[in-house]
């Protein structure tokens, strides 16, 4: 009986625990419909965003003006629009089979020069982040842009994407702009006649043929850039100043006619006309002249002629009447064109002055006049000698042979400069610009010269030069007295840290752990002071150039290696690393051995004091008859507006550096000076945060001392 009651619960356990896993199975398949059913929402939101993300981009596509094409790496059509057809040319049944090489195929049928496209879209397709710009000229004429880049998604590129303007308007126009700019200067430099173009806001010339230089004598160089008004070649200013406010005040003038003044003085007739235009996107006066003096003289003769045929009509009386007249009119016209000439040259603010061959004056101007204080009855006829030009200069210079020698010969005395003398005594300086004026047989008759008062430059110049003197014997003494002080001071400075060396070391009795800390300070301070004097006494001697260098062969290598030696305490105390490397080639120089070492230590100093961690790297190599030696750190760096401090004296990056790095800010500006002595040179390329490289190069072979 108890054996069937144990059956039973056992029969009753397995009951109950098959109805538990049918609730749990019916549980669990409940949960997997629920997730069935969100996965299937959340899929139909991913297509629909997916279709309203397609949807967007082909709109997009079909909305800009360019045609676009996109290529998988695997050469399949991934994406284009209806512009990419209509300029192609192409139906929508080319991209059925989505293949790159049939659409391309297809395309170049329309392209000048298929086989050229073809290897170019080859060779795009075989770089995928290659980036290319190109046109593609097809056979209706057409040109079209081409941009082509890679396609990325992340940083993994998966094809390529091209975009194609038709910009044949535009190089059309551009064909054209050129043509006509051609056409222009083809025809602006080709006409006999003088072109110019003026600058309507600034009235300076821009450009001119060489018609100036045939009608005016007057080179390009001579023009460009002048304003019309500065130029000399007008023979009055009224002239000038009604033709230029005519001009500007009307925008297009024709049947223009004036007088000018070419170089050598003669003057002419000019004809031509003047249009305001926009030439580059500014406003110009382009003016054409043309000479017609010969063309008035002759209708003047022709005139004349028929005059003449006309008084022979008349009885002789009539016509010697009117040959008087004519007579008359020409010499009034003669004597206007001498005072207008007067009126132009007593008006300069400028001596001017015409002498013979002789030295004797003809003719100074009431600006020379007043200037000198001298009266027509004083200086006409006679010498310039003695008159305006002293026989020697305060100096001692010699005037009688140059005034003699500028008389014969003018020409090779365009510009000159000497003292001069005015009526009451009073020595001045004078720039003269002398021209030689001939006779109808090409010989010298007199000198046309043309003065200015140049005597307050040539006193500033005089005081400048003493002020200059002053100062280097200033800055000479101050460097003696530096060296000298720089000797007194190092001897005691000596004493001490040989004495305090001594005491630490015991020799003269025991000393205490806090004997000992002060006994080191008073030393580390002493041979602080001691660097100092001695770079002090460094930059005294070579700005008082006391300094002299010892060049005798020697060993390189070894200088370096000893420098790199001597300050492996200073990289261990800090736990930087250093790195030499020296070339092969380099071996012996011809230099002062111990002024190169201070170079190079200097350096190394500055590099591991300025570099936290990191390391120091030294490397020498030959370079065209020069050891070049590159000390690189990994420091601090130097901004860009401090590197203009370097190699001063005395100078440091700035206030919180110099309290941070201890320093005199003489080292940088010793090894220039060192280097300049040793026929050598420095500079560096610095990147602020990142480190500095300081470089040197010194000959290889200099010049041994005797």
């Amino acid at each position: 009986m108890r054996h069937t009651g144990t059956q039973a619960r056992k029969a009753h356990g397995s009951a109950g625990e098959a109805t538990r896993l049918r609730r749990e199975n019916a549980r669990l398949r409940e949960q997997l419909r629920e997730a069935q059913s969100s996965r299937k929402e959340t899929a139909g939101e991913l297509q629909s965003d997916h279709e309203l993300s397609t949807s967007l981009l082909q709109a997009v596509l079909e909305a800009v003006a360019d045609g676009i094409v996109a290529v998988d790496l695997s050469g399949r059509v991934t994406t284009y629009n209806r512009k990419l057809l209509e300029l192609w040319g192409l139906s929508e049944s080319v991209f059925a089979s989505r293949r790159f090489d049939t659409v391309l195929d297809a395309a170049l049928q329309a392209a000048v020069h298929p086989e050229t496209c073809k290897a170019r879209f080859v060779q795009i397709l075989s770089q995928p982040e290659m980036v290319s710009h190109d046109m593609v000229e097809l056979k209706d004429g057409r040109i079209l842009e081409r941009y082509s880049l890679p396609q990325r998604l992340g940083e993994a590129i998966i094809g390529r994407v091209a975009s194609y303007r038709d910009v044949t308007e535009r190089i059309r126009a551009e064909q054209n702009l050129r043509r006509s700019e051609e056409l222009f200067k083809t025809v602006f430099f080709g006409i006999p006649d003088l072109a110019g173009i003026v600058d309507l806001a600034s009235g300076q010339f821009v450009e001119v043929n060489d018609g100036c230089d045939r009608l005016l004598g007057l080179r390009r160089d001579e023009i460009v850039g002048l304003r019309a008004a500065e130029l000399p070649i007008w023979p009055s200013r009224e002239e000038r100043s009604r033709i230029i406010h005519e001009i500007e005040r009307a925008g297009e003038v024709s049947g223009l006619e004036f007088a000018l003044r070419r170089k050598d003085g003669q003057q002419c007739r000019v004809s031509g006309s003047a249009r305001v235009l926009e030439i580059r996107g500014r406003a110009s006066i382009v003016l054409l002249l043309r000479d017609v003096t010969e063309q008035r003289r002759l209708e003047d003769e022709l005139r004349r002629l028929n005059a003449d045929l006309e008084r022979r009509v008349f009885d002789r009386t009539a016509e010697l009447e009117r040959e008087v007249a004519e007579h008359r009119r020409t010499e009034e016209s003669l004597r206007q064109s001498e005072r207008r000439y007067r009126e132009l040259v007593e008006s300069a603010n400028s001596i001017i002055l015409r002498w013979d061959t002789e030295g004797r004056i003809t003719f100074l101007n009431e600006f020379g006049q007043a200037f000198f204080g001298l009266g027509e009855e004083q200086y006409l006829g006679r010498s310039v000698l003695g008159t305006i030009v002293p026989k020697s200069e305060s100096s001692g210079r010699d005037l009688i042979a140059l005034m003699r020698h500028i008389a014969q010969h003018p020409e090779d005395h365009t510009v000159n400069e000497n003292e001069n003398v005015r009526r009451d005594g009073e020595r001045v300086w004078i720039a003269w610009t002398n021209r030689p004026v001939y006779d109808d047989h090409g010989a010298v008759v007199e000198t046309l010269s043309v003065g200015n008062d140049i005597t307050q430059l040539k006193n500033a110049e005089r005081e400048l030069k003493v002020a200059k003197e002053a100062a280097e014997s200033a800055d000479r003494l101050k460097s003696a007295f530096l060296a000298t002080m720089s000797h007194e001071l190092r001897t005691p400075l000596n004493s001490i840290i040989g004495f305090t060396g001594i005491l630490l070391e015991g020799l003269a009795g025991p000393v205490n752990e806090e004997q000992t800390k002060q006994l080191r300070m008073v030393q580390n301070s002493s041979r602080h002071l001691l660097a100092l004097i001695n770079d002090v006494l460094d930059i005294s001697k070579i700005e008082a150039g006391q300094l002299t260098v010892q060049k005798e062969p020697f060993d390189f290598r070894e200088s370096a290696t000893r420098a790199v030696t001597s300050v492996k305490p200073l990289l261990d105390k800090k736990g930087l690393r250093l790195r030499l490397d020296v070339a092969p080639e380099v071996g012996t120089l011809v230099n002062d051995r111990r002024r190169v070492e201070q170079v190079l230590m200097n350096l190394l100093s500055n590099a591991i004091k300025f570099t936290d961690r990191g390391e120091v790297e030294v490397v020498t190599a030959v370079q065209d008859g020069d050891v070049v030696t590159s000390v690189r750190d990994s420091g601090i760096g130097i901004k860009p507006e401090d590197q203009q401090l370097l190699f001063r004296p005395f100078q440091q990056v700035d206030a919180g550096l110099a309290r941070a790095h201890e320093g005199t800010g003489l080292g940088l500006s010793i090894c220039r000076k060192l280097l300049s002595l040793l026929g050598g040179s420095i500079d560096f390329r610095s990147t602020y945060g990142v480190g500095s490289v300081f470089t040197f190069r010194i000959p290889v072979n200099a010049r041994a001392t005797p």
